[in-house]
């Protein structure tokens, strides 16, 4: 019995590992596309966060949502919801997520679509398929909420209790690890000691026997002189 809780022990700590390693991963990727000022991308599909109202009440503030890449435009209808960069106006090196409310269309070989806030008045300027970074595939819901915990100092500090409190059994393996290896060392060195005093001792004996065989020696040569 305690042998299958130490392989399933050994197995939690393995997949925990794991889901750690991507999980650093995954974050250093998207910090670094931020960075960079690329939108990350994995396998086509990105997500984004909903900063204004101008798509209210289907989206709301702080919504996420995860859309992924288009592949053809002209399969782009009224009613997608897509997410572009921005090149004219307020709207210019902005990433914005309205929904299409033209078909599109093409002017001097270029194919374009009209996009509109739900809440806006009016639609937005006319958009090149070649700037739309992606069309929602749905909305994720809770992520806001846990989002918005997790950027505050007390979130911060649950996720660090959370990653320590996850990989204390391995934390526990790896002092136990260290302490049977200082006992080990402890107990080499007892017994190096051990065996030198033994050997020691032995050494010592054996001078005394040959000492007592020598007196005896002399003392027989005296009585013969006798």
């Amino acid at each position: 019995m305690k042998k299958h809780g130490s392989v399933l022990g050994k197995i939690l700590n393995i997949f925990l590992t794991v889901i750690l390693i991507l999980l650093v991963v995954l974050i250093a990727f998207i910090m670094f596309m931020r960075i960079s000022g690329k939108t990350p991308n994995i396998a086509g599909y990105m997500v984004f966060r909903v900063s204004t109202g101008s798509m209210e009440p289907d989206l709301m503030v702080g919504d996420v949502i995860l859309s992924k890449s288009v592949d053809n435009p002209e399969d782009l209808k009224i009613g997608d919801v897509v997410t572009y960069q921005g090149a004219v106006g307020n709207y210019k090196d902005k990433l914005i997520t309205h929904e299409i409310v033209q078909e599109p269309y093409y002017d001097n070989g270029t194919c374009y679509v009209v996009t509109q806030g739900i809440a806006n008045y009016e639609s937005d300027p006319p958009v090149s398929t070649e700037n739309i970074v992606g069309i929602m595939v749905t909305k994720i819901p809770f992520i806001n909420n846990i989002y918005n915990f997790f950027i505050t100092p007390w979130g911060l500090l649950t996720a660090i209790l959370l990653i320590l409190l996850a990989f204390s059994g391995e934390f526990y393996n790896i002092y136990k690890m260290s302490r049977q290896k200082e006992d080990a060392d402890l107990l080499s060195s007892k017994e190096i000691k051990a065996a030198v005093n033994n050997y020691k001792n032995q050494k010592g004996s054996v001078n005394n026997d040959s000492d007592l065989n020598n007196d005896d020696a002399i003392s027989d040569s005296t009585s013969k002189d006798e």
